[in-house]
């Protein structure tokens, strides 16, 4: 059976809603539902969170979190910028 790897990516700044990933909804941040959605999906064997914010969630080991670096955190930043640096910076356990 494939197995696939998520990236959620999920900035601090937003142009129209501050800390737009750290609203709460029916209690939950808006990040924690996606990320909560993501561990439930059987197929993904890991979830890379690429983020510049501060995250408290339970321990899980297809959870990784990838800080951010400050020129991927503004408005100017690609999705595309963000996917060629996790892959090309990060020690992704792409096998799995």
């Amino acid at each position: 059976m494939p197995r696939y790897h998520a990236l959620i990516p999920a900035r601090g700044g937003s142009k129209r809603i501050a800390n737009k990933n750290l609203q709460k909804i029916h209690g939950k941040s808006l990040i924690e539902w996606v990320v909560k959605y993501a561990l439930k999906q059987e197929l993904i064997s890991n979830i890379y969170v690429s983020t510049d914010i501060k995250l408290d969630f339970d321990l899980d080991p297809r959870l990784i979190f990838i800080n951010r670096p400050k020129n991927l955190s503004n408005s100017s930043a690609t999705l595309i910028d963000v996917i060629n640096y996790v892959i090309l910076n990060q020690k992704l356990n792409l096998d799995d």
